[in-house]
């Protein structure tokens, strides 16, 4: 059957096989500062969608069998669309653009890429947002060697993550 949860101001909506994802969802959650989880309103879990781990619409995360990977990737994608959300909701209160043009110019003075996947959107699409959502799960997954290694993203997201919306 199928379950509704509510906690920490998030829907769940889950079935019994993904009572462990959930578990650890809520976990990794709770790891994050309540400011940066204020666009995230549900999160479903799926079965398997071909290559896709998870998606974002709006302010709705859906997972895609999850448990089938290990717990750094499990965070790392988990993040990555809570990153998504706070994308959102930065955009809903115009501070920042829909194309993500401030942070694109970080990522040039970077000179450097996050993932093969955001290099990917960027070069063929000119979309910032996937390297928006890996640099805020670099943020806190991996914050000192994202501090080092893509300072201008680091400062681009602090000014975000630090102060309260």
């Amino acid at each position: 059957g199928a379950f509704f949860a509510f906690y920490d101001g998030t829907k769940f909506y889950y079935y019994e096989k993904d009572q462990k994802a959930f578990e650890i969802v809520l976990g990794m959650l709770r790891e994050l500062p309540e400011n940066v989880k204020i666009g995230v309103a549900e999160v479903h879990f799926e079965g398997k969608n071909g290559n896709i781990a998870g998606t974002t619409s709006g302010t709705t995360i859906t997972l895609y069998d999850f448990l089938s990977y290990d717990e750094e990737i499990q965070r790392h994608i988990l993040y990555h669309e809570v990153g998504h959300t706070f994308g959102n909701v930065l955009w809903s209160e115009n501070l920042i653009d829909i194309d993500y043009s401030e942070y694109a110019e970080a990522v040039k003075k970077d000179k450097n890429y996050l993932s093969d996947y955001s290099k990917g959107k960027i070069k063929e699409e000119n979309n910032y947002s996937e390297d928006f959502a890996d640099g805020f799960s670099e943020y806190f997954r991996n914050y000192k060697s994202f501090k080092r290694k893509h300072k201008n993203r680091f400062e681009y997201l602090e000014k975000f993550i630090k102060e309260e919306l």
